[in-house]
């Protein structure tokens, strides 16, 4: 789930052929790579007299390959890599960023051990393709890194913002000309997709272009041995962007105030973790009243980052209040190291009102108490990324560090515009998917402004020119607008898709599988193919086309029922004819809340599930969900939740058991299961999920690089748009 920890190049010597201690493996996407010649044992010299034995073949000639390199493989130090495996090799030729990819041409007897050696390069590189040509020799002499080409469309990927690595680390707190300047980087770590507005990722194209290197760092760049060699956004305190309002800031927060950060990717908010008045003051600048609040403290530091939600403790519970459960932040830049050392743990926090994008611009943010601000601008906001530990990891938002492009079957460019709640963009360019970060939901005009910005900057920075569009099925939304929209002007077709159907396919193209396999898809509501808004779909997947096969039997919810468990328990029950008809799985979910004892109305989503999650007492035995005509009878649990001679910590974990029990029993006759919708972010439900389905065997395919709710939508509307045009594929 989250990227490996920060390394520098393998120590072992680059004609070893041993991986350093901490690469990882050869990925496992196609390549194509020429494999030197087999030589034979024992022939060549004679020991003694120097001359060539009757079976000896002469030296062999220098070869020359051309090789095209696709993957995270700019702006992460690919090019200064090559060159020193390159010297290493005593091979010649160049490196070069292109707007397609990387080219290398490798002069020498050996130049397919370079190639061999690029498949283990540690992160932040990540190699997905390769392909070699063989071409005449040149007079090469050396082996450099060429100025980049540029050209009307591109297709480098763009790696995410990365955390400071432990090199950075170790010279902020040394004597050197960077000690202490909180806005260093190199090629390991530090802005790149915030600060990007044209590709190749070459300083020019970046927001860094404003701040020319001084000579001490022009000559760390021009020299191949340091480690910031070519780096395209290094800096130091003479010649980058500056940091203003640091040391106001502290004084401040010690006495509870709410300080604003500038950070990797956007502003953040901050206050004392353990000052109750400030952070009830804090909730109430952001309109977050009960939300649970993560919490900025010495964490582990890993390139993305992200906020981990893991047990809680009792000196910070008033953060989560009412679940067991914690974010916890470390520190992703010398800023917050700085904060944390200085007041202790502390909320950190998006800087936006509940609802609304993060900010970029101090003129964004809420009233704060100081602004800690610095010169380096943002073009490219992206909040915290959020990943739920546990026996199985579930990613809860792809933000910051964690938005990389992800590998797809190869294919006509197609853009797909995503859905309503948690949106995202998804380009599928050649054989691989531009999934946006997390966006928002786009019902605030500050969300639709960013999600808008963020389309054209996606068709900019690629020269896209999709040949079809893919959006949700429901007319209203935003997203579906736009798409519609946009269509009409580029006059290319609109596929919309059901949005289950959605959901089911990103996980199909993420585990790259082609199918057969059940999906059930559960989550608050999504417009199905037939008008009604399902939200408890079990669709069957058989390579080409989807098949409903199951779904709670619908029931009525009269007004909100998102915000209001009773309202949810109270149409479960009753069914009343004036309500909306759903088959939705999370409302269901808000129901047994509610039967269980929670009463009150919820102020963010999901609040009620989470409470039942928490008091679910494991290892219960499930209660019958009878199948009839492929819907789920489920009317007759709501008197078994408000059996209140059971403990409701029983009636809880007997609900999430019965759920699980209807999953199995509908996939025994199917070998791949795929577990997709919001309500697979709830660990209780899916750690047992999966945990019986592989006791019988089956294959599970769960989302590990998106998470399993709409954001990953977009991604499976281009998936499910390709397969329309590549009927055949």
């Amino acid at each position: 789930m989250d990227p490996e920890p920060h390394t520098s190049p393998p120590e072992s010597s680059p004609s070893s052929g041993r991986r350093g201690p901490h690469t990882r493996p050869p990925d496992p996407s196609p390549v194509t790579v020429s494999r030197p010649p087999e030589s034979s044992p024992s022939r060549g010299r004679c020991p003694r007299s120097g001359r060539r034995g009757p079976h000896s073949r002469p030296p062999q000639s220098p070869q020359r390959l051309r090789i095209l390199v696709q993957g995270l493989v700019q702006g992460v130090g690919f090019r200064p890599t090559v060159v020193r495996i390159a010297r290493a090799l005593q091979l010649t030729g160049f490196v070069q960023n292109d707007p397609h990819a990387v080219i290398i041409e490798a002069q020498g007897h050996h130049p397919h051990t370079l190639v061999q050696r690029l498949h283990s390069l540690p992160p932040p590189i990540r190699v997905h393709h390769i392909t070699t040509r063989s071409i005449p020799p040149s007079n090469s002499t050396t082996f450099t890194i060429r100025p980049s080409s540029s050209g009307p469309t591109a297709r480098p990927l763009v790696p995410p913002d990365l955390a400071t690595c432990p090199e950075c680390w170790s010279e902020w707190r040394g004597t050197g000309r960077r000690a202490g300047y909180a806005l260093l980087s190199c090629t390991h770590c530090g802005p790149r997709s915030s600060i990007v507005h044209a590709l190749p990722l070459d300083r020019p194209h970046t927001a860094l272009a404003a701040f020319p290197l001084c000579d001490a760092c022009q000559a760390e760049v021009d020299c191949p041995a340091d480690r910031r060699f070519h780096a395209q956004v290094t800096a130091c305190p003479d010649c980058g962007p500056r940091v203003t309002g640091l040391a106001e800031a502290i004084p401040v927060l010690k006495a509870g105030g709410i300080v604003a950060l500038k950070g990797l990717s956007g502003f953040q908010l901050l206050c004392d973790a353990q000052n109750h008045a400030a952070v009830d003051r804090l909730r109430h600048l952001k309109q977050r009243p009960h939300k649970p609040l993560a919490v900025l403290v010495d964490a582990p530091i890993t390139p993305a980052c992200p906020v981990v939600v893991g047990p809680t403790t009792p000196a910070l519970a008033h953060l989560a209040p009412g679940l067991p459960w914690l974010g916890r932040l470390a520190p992703a830049t010398p800023l917050h190291r700085v904060l944390l050392d200085a007041c202790g743990p502390l909320v950190c926090t998006s800087a936006n009102r509940s609802g609304d994008a993060i900010a970029c611009t101090p003129a964004e943010l809420p009233h704060v108490d100081a602004i800690i601000d610095h010169s380096r601008p943002i073009l490219r906001s992206a909040d915290d990324s959020v990943v739920r530990r546990g026996a199985t990891s579930i990613l809860l938002r792809r933000g910051r560090g964690l938005h990389t492009p992800l590998p797809i079957s190869q294919g006509p460019t197609v853009l797909a515009l995503g859905a309503h709640q948690k949106a995202t963009l998804c380009l599928a360019l050649a054989d691989h998917a531009i999934v946006t970060p997390y966006l928002g939901t786009l019902s605030r005009r500050s969300v639709i402004d960013r999600y808008d910005a963020e389309l054209q900057r996606l068709l900019h920075l690629y020269g896209a020119q999709p040949v079809a569009l893919a959006c949700d099925r429901h007319p209203d939304y935003h997203s579906s607008q736009v798409a519609l929209q946009l269509a009409r002007t580029l006059g290319v077709p609109l596929h919309r898709i059901p949005h289950h159907e959605a959901h089911i396919a990103a996980v199909l193209a993420e585990h790259q599988h082609v199918g057969p396999a059940l999906g059930f898809a559960w989550d608050g509501t999504g417009l199905g193919d037939d008008g009604l808004l399902r939200g408890s779909e079990a669709l069957h997947w058989d390579g080409t086309h989807f098949t409903r096969v199951a779904s709670l039997a619908p029931f009525s919810i009269p007004g909100d029922g998102a915000r209001s468990p009773r309202r949810c328990a109270e149409g479960w029950r009753d069914s009343p004819r004036w309500g909306t008809p759903t088959t939705s799985m999370g409302r269901l979910f808000d129901a047994a809340a509610w039967c269980c004892g929670y009463t009150a109305d919820t102020t963010y989503e999901a609040a009620a599930a989470m409470q039942l999650e928490a008091i679910a007492r494991p290892g219960q035995d499930p209660w019958p969900l009878p199948l009839l005509d492929g819907r789920w009878q489920h009317q007759h649990l709501i008197a078994h939740l408000l059996d209140t001679s059971v403990p409701a910590e029983v009636r809880a974990g007997r609900f999430h058991a019965t759920l699980v029990q209807a999953i199995v029993d509908l996939s025994e006759n199917t070998h791949t299961v795929v577990l997709s919708g919001g309500c697979f972010q709830n660990a209780r439900l899916v750690h047992d999920t999966i945990e019986a389905l592989q006791a019988r065997g089956h294959r599970v395919l769960f989302p590990r690089a998106l998470p399993p709710n709409d954001e990953a939508i977009s991604f499976g509307q281009a998936w499910l748009t390709r397969a329309r045009l590549q009927p055949c594929a």
